[in-house]
């Protein structure tokens, strides 16, 4: 964890559905209806590539991008200065991920792996109004990873490299 400063942004404040998605793409949904555990309308799209949230962001308009890692991570806790925007403790009751495995020292919770993803606004909303910011699905940034990025990055808006081999993904999956 390190501070940066970060020029104010907008950011959907759900994660885009099947439904939103496939209106980019209709057949998508011929891969989605295979996949039971993310086939609900208004659940997260899923099984989709950077290149094709890239893609979407573009046929939305110009005023739309994937948000950088630092964007991402300043949004996801919501103002605090915590691990998540619920305080140093992730249970499977405030966010859809496997509860036998919680973070810190929260209790497992036995009987909340769901197996699948909830429908978007399932879990509260943190306190800039963003929904399941900490699990349902990953989310693509629009940066390059590089391990040891935060060791050298500028502290103002920082951005990923320029190129590499895989790009950031953030947030938690349902399982």
């Amino acid at each position: 964890v390190h501070q940066v400063s970060i020029t104010p942004f907008r950011m959907c404040c759900y994660a885009i559905t099947n439904t939103e998605y496939e209106l980019f793409d209709p057949a998508h949904q011929t891969i989605r209806w295979p996949t039971p555990r993310s086939d609900d309308d208004h659940a997260p799209v899923t099984n989709v590539t950077w290149y094709d949230a890239w893609a979407f962001c573009r046929w939305l308009g110009p005023d739309y991008r994937l948000p950088t890692e630092a964007e991402r991570e300043f949004a996801c806790r919501g103002g605090t200065s915590t691990p998540f925007s619920c305080g140093r403790h992730l249970t499977s009751e405030k966010a859809n991920f496997n509860g036998s495995f919680p973070y810190g020292s929260a209790p497992a919770v036995t009987g909340l792996f769901r197996g699948r993803t909830t429908p978007v606004g399932s879990f509260p909303a943190n306190d800039f109004g963003l929904f399941d910011m900490h699990g349902n699905v990953w989310e693509w940034c629009g940066d390059w990873y590089d391990e040891e990025f935060y060791e050298h990055s500028p502290t103002e808006n920082p951005v990923g490299p320029a190129r590499g081999e895989q790009r950031v993904i953030r947030g938690g999956g349902w399982f």
